[in-house]
Formats: structure tokens, C-alpha cells, sequence
């Protein structure tokens, strides 16, 4: 918490052994218990506060947590079946990708990066992160839709109510919150796509985006529980 403070409430945690996540929030190192408040706000962006005796009490307004893991299909199954991880929400706020084994056919002699490609990637990021890098504790840029995006959202969810009471009834939690992921991966791909004009709308035109990620996001969320 004392680092994301520090960095005005924004913090990504990016890991190749991403079971050390959930052992923390396991309580694993701790005598507390299950400690996963933060990682539950850091999804929603709500108040989050700690006070600690002796200490001053630290508190981040918005938090925002990104995190992106690689773990074993073991600790994924481990995790879900922690009682209070789901019915907390916590595994509920990942997105899961499950790719296929390449094993067996893998590229053994893959090429290198192109320079030009990695000096544009470089580039991209530090247009996008650049005003929070460089700006600590001014308000972040917000991203709104115009009319016409507005009007496709609402019929998304509106559709997506629905569902939640038909052939999506069986995954709830993870469906309840599908409509914050389609607008979260929208708002990305929209700033990736206009980081040269710093555009801060998206327009219906976007339309596409919210219709692709819907169906992805379907498919993510349905196979890990069937798998």
C-alpha cells in the first residue's frame, strides 16, 4: 500500500510466478488472515485506508491496480477454490486467458524483435503513461462515450442482464462484472488506437470494439469454469 501511495494510487503488479500473489493474499506470510481489500479496491477504485499503531494511517482515494500474471493451471485451481477469494469477488476481477500448448511445435529459432518495432512500442507507452509519470497528484484523464457509444453500451447491457438470468446464470459473478472489462479493454484500444491526438471521446464508430471484446470476454470467462 506505502508504494501506491507513493505513486499516487496507481500501481501494476507484472509477474512470471504470479502464485506468489495469492499466496500473499492467502495470508500465507501473515498472522492477519486473508488479506485482499486491496486488491478488491484497486479494482473498483474505492477509498482505501490502513491503520497501523504507531504509525500514521495511510489512505489512497482512488486506487488503481493493474496486475498481469503468469501462474500454473494448479494455482488457478487452487485459488478458485479458496471459499472467501470467491465469494469476496477477487477471482471474479481477473480476466483469464488459457492458450493452447505449443509444445511439440514451438519456433526453436524465432527471429528478433524488429528495432523500429520496439522503439514504437517504447514510444506508445510513454505517450500513454507519460501525463501520470510526469503529473503526480493531478486528476486522471477521463475517457467519456459520445451519444452514439453510449446508446450501443446501454444495449449491451441491457442484453447482458438478460443472459445473467439465462444461459449465464451459472457464472453470475464472473458475468456481473463483464461490462466493466468490455468498457476497461474499449477505453484501452481507443487510446492506443488516438494516443497521437490525445482524442478523449469514443464514438460510436468504436462500436466494434465493444461487440469483439463481449464475445472474447464470453469465451474467457466460460472456459476456465468448464475446464
Amino acid at each position: 500500500m506505502s508504494i501506491m501511495q507513493e505513486n499516487n494510487g496507481c500501481l501494476a503488479i507484472l509477474s512470471s510466478e504470479g502464485s506468489e500473489v495469492f499466496d500473499i493474499a492467502a495470508g500465507r506470510y501473515s498472522k492477519s488472515g486473508v488479506n485482499i481489500s486491496l486488491l478488491l479496491k484497486g479494482h473498483s477504485g474505492d477509498l482505501v485506508r490502513v491503520d497501523r499503531k504507531g504509525r500514521d494511517p495511510e489512505y489512497i482515494e482512488k486506487p488503481c491496480l493493474a496486475m498481469l500474471l503468469a501462474i500454473q493451471h494448479g494455482v488457478l485451481e487452487e485459488a478458485a477454490a479458496k471459499r472467501e477469494f470467491v465469494q469476496r469477488g477477487l477471482m471474479q476481477r481477473f480476466l483469464f486467458c488459457l492458450p493452447e500448448s505449443k509444445v511439440g511445435r514451438r519456433n526453436v529459432r524465432p527471429g528478433a524483435i524488429p528495432e523500429e518495432c520496439k522503439a514504437q512500442y517504447e514510444k506508445l507507452l510513454y505517450k500513454l503513461l507519460g501525463d501520470n509519470l510526469s503529473s503526480r497528484g493531478k486528476e486522471p484523464l477521463t475517457l467519456t462515450l459520445l451519444d452514439g457509444a453510449e446508446k450501443i453500451f446501454t444495449l449491451f447491457l441491457e442484453e447482458l442482464e438478460y443472459r445473467l438470468g439465462e444461459d449465464l446464470s451459472s457464472v453470475k459473478g464472473f458475468g456481473s462484472k463483464l461490462s466493466g472489462s468490455v468498457l476497461r479493454i474499449a477505453g484501452i484500444l481507443h487510446a492506443v488506437g488516438n494516443w497521437a491526438d490525445n482524442a478523449r471521446r469514443l464514438a460510436a464508430s468504436e462500436k466494434n470494439n465493444f461487440s469483439r471484446n463481449r464475445n472474447r470476454l464470453l469465451l474467457r470467462i466460460i472456459a476456465p469454469l468448464n475446464g
